[in-house]
């Protein structure tokens, strides 16, 4: 999509810098389960491995569990709130819908392997002891760096926070491929 407004280099360049950071969604869910727990946060000089994933599966529990979208059996992803979800989220813009149902159900299965791995090993044990439902901090840490490893649609582009220049490229990029689909960017927030 880039080839007829860039150079193909600098459209990889460009593409390669924009999907460069991890994409955690700072929606109204997220927002409200860091408040609720923002005291259990490990202090930045604590190096307990375990008191961190303690933390990361409640957190994410809580986002899961505001967003609906863990499964009866509490162990499993409901893939029909995700779908619902999408619904709703991208109603206007169909490549972001697919894509973001697309991503949960890779990493719910990817997720489900390297759980199902860890929790019988010994080390598996002492570090999910005191965590909440540790399989969905799996899907979490796959689907935040989902747009890295498997694809890069320009809708995930983000760019370095700390590069204002690289930043508004990739925003300017991003507008201008919205354009080209046909949509109107969502706005930001």
């Amino acid at each position: 999509m880039l080839g007829h407004l860039m150079s193909p280099h600098a459209a990889k360049r460009l593409r390669t810098e924009c999907c460069g950071e991890i994409n955690m969604l700072l929606d109204e869910p997220t927002a409200k389960c860091f408040v609720l727990h923002e005291n259990n946060i490990p202090k930045e000089d604590d190096k307990d491995p375990i008191k961190l994933f303690g933390f990361i599966s409640c957190l994410v529990e809580c986002i899961y569990t505001k967003r609906h979208y863990i499964g009866k059996n509490s162990e499993t992803l409901n893939m029909k709130a995700v779908k619902a979800d999408a619904e709703n989220l991208y109603a206007a813009r169909p490549k972001e819908k697919q894509y973001h149902v697309e991503l949960y159900e890779f990493c719910r299965k990817e997720a489900f392997k390297l759980y199902t791995l860890i929790k019988a090993s010994p080390a598996g044990l002492v570090i999910f002891k005191n965590s909440c439902k540790p399989y969905f901090v799996f899907v979490y840490l796959c689907q935040i760096e989902y747009h890295k490893k498997k694809t890069c649609p320009y809708f995930m582009w983000q760019g370095n926070e700390d590069d204002e220049t690289m930043l508004s490229q990739c925003k300017a990029a991003k507008e201008q491929c919205y354009k080209i689909d046909g949509l109107t960017p969502p706005e930001q927030k």
